[in-house]
């Protein structure tokens, strides 16, 4: 999964983190839509929306030219031949967004979210029509009007691999709006229900849980059984079928474990996907259990999945129920030594703060 994705895996990612995007949108009410708060202060989910849609048109167009060979041109990269005011720097991202964003704005609701998916899809037709070998070849933003043109990078030019701006444009980008969306709408309901907002230091704790797990599942759309299980040097420790273990120690309560041993050893065996998926995994659910549930779910009886898209499914009902642990926080809770009662770790002694702030970084590491 490092290094340069094939142009499937890449396609595979700005799917997964497209579907989490519409999915977010589609749970919010249309009297909402309009609202302020999705993203910032002053952005509406119509704002979120129309910018996502204009950095997919725009890439989309600098994309299409250069497989023509020719400079990109205003009318498909905005679909309008408007100009920015003088003196405005759209080398500048806020000054870029806030000229489309006064455009934007005069567009009604349902030409917005009928303008998504037209855009949306023709940028994954575009990336689809790229040569693979193109992905990991330097590009560089160069001067062109007030278009700007995206080329390939030339001598000692500062470049970026095209795999890489491709996903801060999509996959990435979904991600990280996803996220806001997610934690505004958490707040909206709050305050609805009656409930106090989400304690604000907790609120960016919970913002980056939501764009890593979302970026990990993302960049793990279409993985295979092959690739769960792929030892790349001897020795890996793994999920293995129970019998089959090469470790003293192993976890799980089905037909598969997790390699272990106690002590750990030194250096630290290097670990398949499937160990690190099924770890995180049952790491993140039985926090969840001994922060509000039962308190009594352990590794030995955690079932780790044997198959990657049954772990990639654990993954995300661990990632609800931790997020299920986190939306009725207070304040006061953050400052509870012993909220989480995890007994695999320092949680008993430690301020919740600490652990949602630990459960994130196990989050990002692994991810």
């Amino acid at each position: 999964m490092a290094g340069t994705p094939t142009r499937e895996e890449l396609l595979g990612r700005i799917r997964a983190a497209r579907n989490a995007w519409e999915g977010a949108v589609a749970a919010v009410p249309r009297e909402r839509l309009v609202e302020p708060g999705a993203a910032g202060v002053d952005w509406s989910v119509k704002d979120v929306q129309a910018h996502l849609t204009a950095d997919h048109r725009w890439l989309a167009g600098q994309l299409r030219a250069g497989l023509r060979g020719e400079l990109p041109t205003a009318a498909e990269c905005y679909g309008h031949d408007e100009t920015p005011p003088p003196g405005a720097d759209l080398a500048d991202t806020e000054q870029r967004n806030r000229w489309r964003q006064a455009i934007d704005r005069r567009r009604p609701l349902d030409e917005v979210l009928a303008n998504a998916p037209r855009w949306a899809d023709e940028l994954e037709a575009v990336v689809a029509a790229l040569p693979e070998a193109e992905l990991a070849r330097p590009y560089t933003f160069a001067d062109h009007a007030h278009i700007g043109h995206l080329r390939p990078a030339a001598g000692d030019e500062r470049g970026w691999p095209l795999h890489a701006i491709i996903a801060s444009y999509a996959d990435e980008h979904y991600a990280h709006h996803t996220a806001d969306l997610r934690a505004a709408g958490q707040a909206a309901d709050r305050q609805g229900g009656g409930q106090p907002p989400v304690p604000p230091r907790l609120a960016p704790l919970l913002a980056q849980f939501d764009f890593a797990l979302d970026r990990l599942v993302a960049r793990l759309d279409g993985l295979t059984d092959e690739e769960y299980h792929w030892e790349p040097v001897p020795g890996c420790w793994g999920v293995r079928p129970r019998g089959e273990q090469r470790t003293a120690r192993a976890f799980g309560g089905g037909a598969w474990v997790l390699e272990s041993a106690r002590p750990a050893p030194d250096p630290p065996p290097f670990t398949t996907l499937a160990w690190r998926l099924c770890h995180l995994a049952g790491t993140v659910a039985l926090r969840a259990d001994y922060t509000i549930g039962g308190k009594a779910m352990t590794f030995d009886a955690y079932e780790m999945p044997g198959d990657a898209a049954v772990a990639l499914a654990a993954l995300a009902a661990a990632g609800a129920a931790w997020r299920s642990a986190l939306v009725p926080t207070t304040d006061a809770d953050l400052d509870r030594v012993g909220r989480s009662a995890f007994p695999w770790g320092l949680d008993p002694t430690l301020p919740f703060l600490d652990i949602a702030w630990w459960v994130n970084q196990e989050l990002l590491h692994h991810g």
